[in-house]
């Protein structure tokens, strides 16, 4: 454990919301690596491809660290979409339904446009429904990336085939690393937990 996941730790465990928090970090560790990198480097624009119930919770973290930051997500699937509407996951209205997409064999973009979010820095790709789509890479980053000629910090809820497209053949070095895809958060945790006793 470092001192930037002491920190977050610390943050969670002290919240208003943090049965919020803990409901989406399970016992896996789910999105701590994104809520980490939020906390420590504070971005102002996140885009999430694939929303609901994490945007959600980043919109509720955003407000709790109010620094200013904002979280747009696109969701492609109207079932989805619905749901998370339904379940009042999209009280900031800032989960856009996008059913504009383009497949082109296992590869998946969100068509939208990109000059109203150029001022992008953290990206967050948890979608599509692979089941569904018969995709395993989500090309937005790499849209991104190109159009503003730099490389954006970004973070994988899962998605082997996207996190091996762009660390592998990409090269991009600027991945979050999800805690719950390397299996570190119970070790992360327990160290936390053996420090606050």
């Amino acid at each position: 454990m470092n001192n930037q996941q002491r920190i977050t730790f610390d943050f969670i465990f002290n919240s208003i919301n943090h049965k919020l928090y803990e409901s989406i970090l399970g016992s896996d560790g789910k999105y701590f690596s994104a809520i980490n990198y939020i906390i420590a480097n504070k971005p102002k624009l996140i885009l999430e491809y694939g929303g609901g119930r994490s945007t959600f919770i980043i919109s509720k973290l955003l407000k709790e660290l109010n620094y200013g930051g904002k979280i747009i997500s696109f969701e492609d699937s109207k079932k989805y979409y619905d749901e998370h509407v339904t379940k009042g996951y999209n009280i900031d209205n800032n989960i856009i339904y996008n059913p504009q997409c383009k497949i082109d064999g296992k590869y998946f973009t969100y068509i939208h446009d990109l000059e109203p979010y150029k001022d992008v820095d953290f990206i967050i790709i948890d979608g599509p429904d692979n089941r569904v789509s018969k995709t395993n890479v989500t090309l937005n980053l790499e849209v991104f990336v190109d159009y503003l000629d730099k490389e954006i910090p970004y973070f994988m809820d899962g998605r082997g085939g996207s996190v091996n497209y762009y660390r592998d053949i990409k090269g991009y070095k600027l991945e979050v690393v999800d805690v719950k895809r390397a299996g570190t958060y119970q070790t992360i945790l327990n160290k936390y937990n053996e420090n606050n006793i």
